[in-house]
């Protein structure tokens, strides 16, 4: 119970992202009415052994006296001895009074003694099957979003090998980001998901905690060493920003960081990404938002930092998805095409036609930049 609550409150973000928020509960709900009812149950065989007892305790000492008063009347025993038979059930049921709540203890016990004797054999048991997958495996995958008739995801297969680079794309709205849900298991689905490494999100929408600096850093890699800290930081781009707070990194950055600028949010959770030190990184539009310039710093040091990395990167800017080692096109929730940027081309469709879209658009970008300013800003 207190995993499944420690769960959602890691997770709240994402929670309140995917408006999955009701099943969240209701699964809690459901948890909770499974271990009340267990404690029920507990109680009430201790509640009975002890009524049990009492009343088999009460019994026996009227039964001794039962026996005794005539034997002492008759003059067989001693009038002592009386006492010493109307006691003696008591003191026996003072020992077996604790039988109930030991025949319970025994029965948790048996169980963790039962774990412990197989932890052995399901850790290696995990190695194996760890061992056997290499990246991340997605076999036949189908889902919806709660509260929705439509399906989000369906016959989706694909396979990311172990430190490569990965672009998912397509249009808005073709499941892109449904999947990174899926992976990072936020999302219930049918299929099969194996994924050998641990794994870190980050997600569209950069979410700064209302703390210091030092601390939103090291909710991604726990206690870290300042030195470790601001080595982070410097991967991200993040040093020259950090020198011009007041504090350090014992600058508050405020409520949903907004003391800091969108460039700087994101660089930000991508430095508590790269300080969770996960074998992968799934990136959702990392740059969403972002003015031109901003996007393609901060996807150049995305790529410098995620090498020897498996990373998935969901993007609409087909300049980031060029490099990657492979590229997955959906569209309406399926799987149209897989392949490197040149294959992509060739075949045409949607990716071909972006390409050419996005290329012209830097085309005119860079024409306008290169007016005279005047002139640039009558355009």
């Amino acid at each position: 119970m207190v995993d499944a609550v420690v769960e959602i409150s890691d997770n709240t973000e994402q929670i309140l992202v995917t408006g999955s928020g009701p099943s969240a509960l209701a699964a809690l709900k459901q948890r909770d009415a499974e271990v009340n009812s267990l404690l029920n149950r507990q109680a009430w065989s201790i509640g009975l052994g002890n009524g049990l007892g009492t009343v088999l305790q009460g019994s026996a000492v009227i039964g001794a006296l039962l026996i005794g008063i005539p034997a002492v009347t008759a003059g067989t025993i001693d009038p002592v001895m009386l006492a010493v038979l109307a006691l003696l059930p008591l003191a026996l049921f003072e020992v077996l009074g604790t039988l109930p709540a030991a025949a319970v203890s025994w029965r948790n016990m048996s169980v963790v003694a039962k774990q412990i004797e197989d932890l052995d054999s399901i850790e290696a048991f995990l190695q194996e099957t760890l061992s056997s997958i290499d990246g991340v495996k997605v076999r036949n995958l189908k889902t919806q979003w709660p509260n929705s008739d439509s399906v989000a995801l369906a016959d989706v297969t694909f396979e990311v090998a172990r430190n490569s680079h990965v672009a998912i794309v397509g249009p808005t709205g073709s499941g892109k980001s449904t999947l990174a849900y899926c992976l990072m298991g936020y999302l219930p689905f049918s299929g099969h998901i194996e994924i050998s490494e641990s794994k870190t999100l980050l997600a569209q929408q950069s979410y700064v905690f209302d703390t210091t600096i030092r601390n939103n850093i090291q909710v991604g890699g726990g206690e870290m060493s300042e030195a470790e800290i601001l080595g982070v930081l410097k991967r991200a781009d993040l040093i020259e920003w950090l020198e011009s707070q007041p504090n350090g990194l014992d600058t508050e950055l405020g409520s949903f960081g907004n003391r800091m600028s969108g460039g700087e949010r994101h660089r930000l959770s991508f430095a508590r990404l790269i300080a969770a030190g996960s074998d992968l990184v799934i990136l959702d539009e990392p740059t969403e938002h972002l003015d031109c310039e901003t996007a393609e710093k901060i996807e150049g040091d995305i790529w410098d930092s995620t090498q020897g990395v498996t990373t998935i990167m969901i993007t609409h800017r087909l300049m980031a998805a060029q490099k990657c080692d492979q590229i997955i096109e959906f569209n309406a929730g399926r799987i149209v095409a897989i392949g490197t940027h040149e294959e992509l081309i060739e075949i045409g469709g949607w990716y071909a036609q972006s390409w050419k879209q996005q290329q012209e658009q830097l085309q005119m970008r860079k024409i306008i930049l290169g007016m005279p300013v005047g002139i640039a800003t009558k355009t």
